[in-house]
């Protein structure tokens, strides 16, 4: 799944919720990885509001992941 706003991020999420904490890691880390691709493109093509764009929905997801790995 390709997120690329911040309430598609937050939507993601909250439907992931159903889903096993093994699940929802799994989701999480692979919209990370596709993420962390996209910002690295635009920061290379020089397009700073796609690349802050990622970066804030990547705090999103690096903060559910983390609230996953705590319990």
């Amino acid at each position: 799944m390709r997120l690329n706003s911040e309430p598609e991020c937050l939507q993601a999420i909250d439907e992931w919720k159903k889903y096993s904490p093994e699940a929802q890691m799994r989701n999480l880390n692979q919209a990370i990885e596709a993420l962390e691709l996209d910002q690295m493109y635009y920061e290379g093509k020089g397009s700073e509001k796609p690349a802050e764009r990622c970066g804030k929905c990547l705090e999103i997801l690096h903060r559910r992941l983390s609230e996953l790995n705590s319990g």
